[in-house]
């Protein structure tokens, strides 16, 4: 009956045992350069006069949070896009999923053809909105030129609502965030 305590003991810090050179290896290479960088930008560190620097504090994050316009622009450049994108995403996971509660002829068929989008790589569902969107060579253009709907070709992705449309697209019918 002595050796039942030390067994406990055993089954407590095992897991711990097994699991120190991970957990050693991600301090290593994830926790110590984040820490680091911290460390830094807390800094007046500039890489083209050397090691020398001085302790600022939070200076830096105030002026890139306030100051910096080229991050203000960038916050309302994504502000932009993602806002669209959530609602158009939301109101038609919502209307697909209402539509597809019901007994459909063939519901199968369109849950099929829903999963696509999850299935497309990112990079290659990118470079196809591109080709479709394209300036003078996409899809789009093209057809509107044909058709008689566009006099010039238009660039579809200097406009504010168009690059909402492939993550709407990706991501509308699934549940799937990447």
């Amino acid at each position: 009956m002595r050796g039942w305590p030390i067994a406990v003991k055993r089954k407590q810090w095992e897991p711990l045992a097994f699991a120190a050179p991970s957990l050693a290896l991600i301090a290593l290479v994830i926790l110590f350069p984040l820490a680091y960088s911290f460390y830094l930008s807390l800094q007046n560190f500039d890489l083209s006069v050397g090691s020398e620097y001085e302790f600022i504090g939070g200076k830096n994050y105030v002026e890139a949070l306030f100051k910096d316009q080229r991050f203000l622009g960038s916050v309302w450049n994504t502000a932009v896009i993602i806002a669209p994108s959530l609602a158009v995403e939301l109101l038609l996971g919502l209307g697909i999923a209402l539509l597809l509660s019901r007994a459909v002829r063939g519901r199968p068929i369109i849950t099929a053809l829903l999963a696509i989008p999850a299935m497309v790589s990112p990079v290659m569902a990118a470079m196809a909105w591109r080709m479709m969107f394209g300036v003078k060579f996409g899809a789009i253009n093209n057809l509107g030129r044909q058709l008689g709907l566009l006099d010039v070709y238009f660039d579809w992705f200097a406009t504010r609502g168009c690059p909402s449309c492939p993550s709407c697209w990706s991501r509308s019918g699934t549940t799937r965030r990447s």
